[in-house]
């Protein structure tokens, strides 16, 4: 990532509301197509179930820089 990580990490976090508040746009527009108010939960719960799979996947990513790769064994990584 280019500049310092708190830059990044900001602009992960404005990508993420962004597509929160897409999102929220998107179940209204469902909901108003025929006045199902499932159709809006669904839609919105699959753009939080998006969110949260994102979220998870960035948290494992910073936790495998921090520590390095989980790898056992001899490999690439573990040869000294």
């Amino acid at each position: 990532m280019i500049g310092p990580r708190g830059a990044g990490q900001w602009m992960i976090s404005a990508i993420m509301l962004a597509v929160l508040i897409w999102g929220a746009v998107l179940a209204a527009g469902a909901f108003l197509f025929n006045f199902d108010w499932r159709k809006g939960v669904i839609v919105y719960s699959f753009t939080a179930a998006f969110l949260l799979f994102w979220g998870v996947m960035l948290a494992i990513r910073e936790m495998t820089r921090r520590n390095g790769p989980m790898t056992k064994g001899k490999g690439p990584v573990n040869d000294q």
